[in-house]
């Protein structure tokens, strides 16, 4: 991705301080329990066409999110950071 690479120090600890902030980020307790309620509806396969929508959605957040976490990691690792 262009733009996407920072060797410079200037931004570093800004930075680290992001992915710090990207790593403490999670769904709210009501959508981790919606989530979850949709899960077990969809195990017992009865979901309606908008729930199946809705729980597309929590499955597409959710892998983004643990995109993100996985690439503020790598880069803390990279700083010497270790968090």
């Amino acid at each position: 991705m262009p733009g996407a690479t920072n060797n410079n120090d200037d931004h570093g600890s800004g930075s680290a301080d992001a992915a710090k902030r990207i790593l403490s980020m999670a769904l709210s307790p009501a959508d981790r329990n919606r989530m979850n309620e949709l899960a077990e509806r969809a195990a017992a396969g009865g979901l309606t066409a908008d729930e199946e929508v809705e729980i597309e959605d929590y499955r597409q957040t959710t892998r983004l999110l643990e995109l993100l976490k996985a690439k503020a990691r790598a880069f803390l690792a990279g700083q010497g950071d270790g968090a």
